[in-house]
């Protein structure tokens, strides 16, 4: 594709989103986001809210339906790993373990693993503003994905849509991965996310209750 093409094809999606899509759908990396793109017919770009508000407006970005989904960070990790290692196709991962990536990742910051600071941030601030406040009408939960995404297509008038498995990682559950001082590198990481959306290390396999923004 030549740069030209990409170019227009770009500014195609960004008049498309901007003037007649009536929501907006914040894209966290290992949420089940380019399944959900595919299904919506949407172009896959990972944008914070509060990136995608200075895009639209913030008039604009009022009168839309804004949602995310979220995960519990301890599994994200691990699918990450797993996604990163499969999709690499040079030698940084070969016989890496999960504990040496994350110590390479998280601890040590190493260039070649924390090649992408901003797809390391804490969920929550894909979907918040400057100052912590919420700036999403729905986030719903990776734990119940078809439930929470049926309540999305219920408010954007789309019922009746199923959801693909598009960039799904397989490895065991992640609570094998980890040692106990790592469970806390995670967990002093994504301080937000456990305050905000309440996951533990230990989580049940389904949160039942999304969060609304209020009023």
């Amino acid at each position: 594709m030549s740069w030209l093409t990409q170019e227009l094809r770009t500014t195609r999606w960004h008049l498309r989103q901007k003037y007649l899509l009536d929501f907006v759908f914040i894209h966290i990396p290992k949420t089940a986001g380019s399944s959900i793109h595919r299904t919506l017919e949407l172009t896959a770009e990972h944008k914070t809210a509060l990136q995608l508000r200075g895009r639209l407006g913030k008039r604009r970005w009022e009168r839309k339906f804004k949602f995310a989904f979220v995960r519990n960070p301890w599994d994200r990790v691990v699918s990450s790993f797993h996604y990163a290692a499969t999709r690499t196709k040079n030698s940084r991962f070969v016989d890496l373990t999960f504990s040496q990536w994350l110590k390479l990742a998280y601890v040590d910051r190493h260039p070649l693993y924390f090649d992408a600071p901003h797809l390391f941030s804490p969920q929550y601030d894909w979907i918040s503003d400057n100052d912590d406040n919420l700036i999403v009408d729905f986030v719903g939960r990776f734990e119940n994905l078809e439930h929470d995404f049926a309540k999305v297509c219920e408010r954007i008038g789309r019922t009746g849509l199923q959801l693909p498995h598009d960039n799904a990682t397989k490895h065991q559950d992640y609570r094998h991965y980890y040692k106990d001082s790592e469970i806390e590198i995670i967990a002093r990481w994504y301080k937000k996310d456990i305050e905000h959306f309440g996951y533990v290390f230990s989580a049940p396999t389904v949160i039942a209750h999304p969060i609304r923004r209020a009023g």
